[in-house]
């Protein structure tokens, strides 16, 4: 959805692609669809690495567009936020046809609960996928150290 503003000019609002809910139906635990589409929607998402976020931006039904991207400052986010930040070890909106891992209720996870050891074990080069802060980040602005469009 294309919106305008006379002082600001014009912004997209897009979402992901539907997700595949046959998948999602195998691969859910211990919520609903519906519980899990409100947990999903429900939290602000940021990519910890350039090469995640490039691999969306390029994707088809996004490659043709600009996108303006906000680097942040982690850790004064963290230290702003850090008792509501929660992690996640998968692209938890990313539900494709040959998906057989598990998600749910045991998904994000606080700082202090996620799996570590377990996750340097399985993927040490990416043991997080996902940062979320449940709710919002009304005071994103004071965290941007950057802004570019690409």
């Amino acid at each position: 959805m294309r919106i305008t503003h006379l002082d600001h000019g014009e912004a997209w609002i897009r979402d992901n692609k539907p997700i595949n809910e046959t998948v999602l139906k195998r691969t859910l635990e211990g919520m609903s669809l519906a519980d899990w589409y409100r947990t999903l929607n429900g939290r602000v998402f940021f990519w910890l690495t350039t090469e995640r976020l490039d691999k969306l931006r390029s994707a088809g039904a996004y490659a043709e567009r600009e996108h303006d991207i906000l680097t942040l400052d982690t850790a004064a986010l963290l230290e702003a936020y850090a008792e509501k930040v929660e992690l996640a070890h998968l692209n938890t909106g990313a539900v494709h046809a040959s998906a057989n891992y598990p998600r749910g209720a045991g998904t994000f996870r606080r700082i202090g609960d996620y799996p570590w050891k377990e996750r340097l074990t399985i993927a040490r080069n990416e043991p997080i996928v996902e940062l979320t802060v449940p709710g919002l980040v009304a005071d994103v602005r004071r965290f941007v150290v950057a802004v570019e469009t690409r």
